[in-house]
């Protein structure tokens, strides 16, 4: 089992991102385009984003940036290895010429971006009028230059890139590999997305270290800064879908350099940012994963898998504190069970999730709670069954040591979460396996079960609106009194 670090910082600062946009990719064919004029300076400019991924190891890539002109081709992506090139989950940087089609240089790191539960701040110095090659292209993560690159063919002195990051008269996208095509989408989240035409800055202008040693963002809005003619900043603050400033891609830098918006829905635009990282599922978990099909920033899960049980689990460990989630049921096979509920145990990749000690799960089918002890596997009459389009909300309290599970919000056996009544008895933290809990579901073999998460971060519509005490989280129903939502921010205070 494998539990990522938990990126973003709890500690308060100065400056909070508000919102990131999240990309469901090759899902729902999802990505931003722009087609820009007349650049400022064909050798210098400036790109600096957060992104958090969410599939990782695909040998297709995950593009971050793209650009298609008249047989010219350039990109920032995560690497695939299935083409031809490194590995799986480098951060590559190349641009294709235009006559010849072979390329003009290709910059590549060693480091693997493989942490699906931490924001990463990515800077690119790009500046061919050095006279050193490798002062041409910089690439910094969290603040410090990448120095050991397993690829550096860097481009020539004073070399024209006409297209490549705002070029004239060229078709960009954002989480697309090729405008006119449908390769290499980008799935995760993406915030604070800004590109400088005709200026190289530091990465200083967007981040800054604070007292804990954290890279953390800098608001650039607040800094002098000569965007140029194709400059722009996403903020990711609106939820329209034209290319304008009332768009999900609209431009914030005040050059109006507003993007289009391909097949984004209201729901992407998120309040998991690198100020407030909140819990996802987690894909590189060893919990019977071979089946499972990740979606939706890995708040979306299908877990069917032939032949075994299948069961998966979510970033945070929990070990104190008071945590809720909702979880809508999208799909569930009326021959089998869906389980939800919490894992306090390693779970070696064979067997139902919930028969590990302390794991506790309501089932879908009978509503039933199931736990496993030294007799096997128990099941103990709880409340309702659930089925698709349900919701069911979860309450953890880690400091009295018992677990809630609501339907439709009403809490099952008259449990009542902020009374700290009826509630079903866990075992202490400390006692466990892993130290404490993780949020866990699952299914039973060779059935489809399709649910989707809220951690406070919701990938589903949501009619009502309910944050926690905190203000924090987008939930269908009221968050129990003194409970929260399972973010950084809140981590840091309660947890």
């Amino acid at each position: 089992m494998v539990f990522p670090v938990i990126g973003g910082d709890g500690k308060p600062t100065g400056y909070e991102i508000e919102n990131s946009l999240r990309f469901n990719g090759s899902g729902d064919n999802a990505y931003l385009s722009d087609t820009f004029g007349s650049s400022t300076n064909v050798r210098k400019r400036t790109i600096s984003f957060w992104v958090k991924r969410s599939k990782i190891n695909d040998s297709s890539g995950h593009s971050l940036i793209r650009y298609d002109a008249s047989g010219a081709g350039g990109e920032l992506l995560f690497q695939g290895a299935g083409s031809g090139v490194g590995s799986n989950d480098q951060l590559f940087i190349s641009n294709r010429n235009a006559t010849s089609g072979s390329s003009d240089y290709g910059v590549r790191t060693n480091r693997l971006f493989r942490d699906v539960s931490a924001w990463y701040h990515i800077h690119i110095m790009y500046d061919t009028t050095e006279s050193t090659a490798s002062n041409r292209i910089k690439i910094f993560v969290n603040g410090v230059q990448e120095t050991d690159l397993a690829q550096t063919d860097y481009p020539s002195q004073n070399y024209d890139s006409t297209a490549f990051l705002g070029g004239t008269s060229s078709a960009h996208t954002i989480g697309l590999g090729a405008p006119t095509g449908s390769a290499n989408y980008f799935e995760g989240y993406m915030a604070n997305y800004a590109f400088v035409d005709g200026s190289v800055l530091a990465a200083t202008y967007f981040g800054e270290t604070n007292d804990n040693g954290v890279w953390i963002p800098k608001n650039p809005l607040n800094e002098t800064i000569t965007w140029g003619n194709n400059g722009f900043f996403l903020e990711f603050q609106q939820t329209g879908t034209s290319a304008n400033s009332s768009g999900k891609g609209a431009d914030t830098s005040g050059e109006d350099n507003h993007w289009d918006d391909n097949a984004m829905t209201a729901e992407d635009i998120t309040t998991d940012t690198p100020t407030n990282n909140f819990c996802t599922l987690n894909p590189l978990a060893d919990a019977n994963l071979a089946g499972a099909t990740f979606s939706e920033g890995n708040c979306k899960v299908d877990v069917g898998k032939s032949g075994v049980e299948s069961g998966v689990i979510s970033t945070f460990l929990l070990s104190s504190g008071k945590w809720y989630w909702e979880s809508k049921m999208i799909d569930r096979q009326t021959h089998s069970t869906f389980m939800i509920g919490v894992v306090a145990s390693q779970v070696t990749g064979t067997g139902v999730i919930s028969n590990y000690a302390g794991n506790k799960f309501y089932y879908s089918n009978n509503g039933d709670i199931h736990d496993t002890g030294a007799s096997g596997d128990n099941g103990t009459d709880y409340g309702n069954t659930y089925d698709e389009g349900d919701i069911v909300g979860v309450a953890l309290d880690l400091d009295n040591n018992k677990i809630y599970f609501s339907k439709n919000g009403t809490f099952q056996a008259s449990g009542n979460p902020a009374g700290n009544s009826n509630g079903v008895a866990i075992t202490a933290p400390a006692s466990t396996n892993l130290g404490g809990y993780i949020a866990g579901f699952g299914g039973f073999q060779t059935y489809s079960h399709v649910i989707e998460i809220n951690f406070g971060n919701p990938p589903f519509s949501i009619s009502s609106g309910n944050a926690d005490a905190s203000g924090y989280g987008n939930f269908e129903y009221a968050v129990p009194s003194g409970f929260f939502s399972c973010c950084t921010k809140n981590l840091a205070q309660y947890g």
